[in-house]
């Protein structure tokens, strides 16, 4: 089915388009010709005293369905840890379109496990037209620097959803992700209450010994 859409505009953004709620905002580019929406509450502040760390998740071999939402798409999990902060998202993604969907239709939504909070990534944004492309962050883009980044609730789960955000083959594959199509997730655990009692203790010892060398 032939829909409306206005092409040209999109075709010639090629930054990162930031959109909370209805609200909306340009930054800086994280990829050309991809975007990185958000919405919910965000983790705003200093970075924790744990280093990020990194996982990898692939999507080789999945199809994207319906609109978001849709009981026949995929979704999946990750346990990141409890209250775990997302920072960082990468990806390299070959993307093949089907019938009358474009590129710049498949997304991929993650979220915290109620949905409240999460980001999602269209790699092929400014691809107005169907056909297949390889979409590359070049290494992981900053969600902090972004302010898109946010936490994972107390189940530590991450939860992934493959969708479209126009539905051209209802019920049925709109896009396919074909091989070495990867996503890369950077994160920071977030110490438990005991962990900072410890550190604080540590602190306070070394704080004595260097009185006493002092004295």
């Amino acid at each position: 089915m032939f829909h409306q859409r206005i092409s040209s505009l999109v075709a010639a953004l090629a930054a990162v388009v930031l959109t909370f709620g209805i609200s909306a905002a340009q930054a800086k580019p994280a990829a050309a010709g991809s975007s990185l929406s958000g919405a919910g509450n965000h983790a705003h502040g200093p970075m924790g005293v744990f280093a990020p760390l990194t996982v990898d998740f692939s999507v080789a071999g999945l199809d994207s369905i319906d609109g978001f939402g849709s009981p026949l798409n995929f979704v999946d999990t990750l346990n990141l840890g409890a209250h775990a902060r997302v920072t960082g998202i990468g990806w390299n993604l070959n993307i093949e379109t089907v019938g009358l969907s474009w590129l710049s239709e498949a997304a991929i939504g993650f979220t915290d496990l109620s949905q409240g909070a999460g980001v999602n990534l269209t790699a092929a944004f400014a691809d107005t037209f169907s056909g297949a492309g390889n979409y590359n962050s070049g290494g992981v883009v900053d969600l902090v620097g972004l302010g898109l980044d946010f936490r994972v609730e107390a189940d530590g789960k991450l939860r992934i959803e493959l969708f479209e955000t126009f539905d051209d083959n209802f019920e049925s594959a709109d896009a396919h992700y074909l091989r070495d199509s990867t996503l890369t997730f950077q994160y920071q655990l977030v110490p438990e209450a005991s962990t900072y009692a410890l550190m604080a203790l540590g602190l306070a010892g070394i704080g004595c010994v260097v009185r006493r060398r002092r004295a």
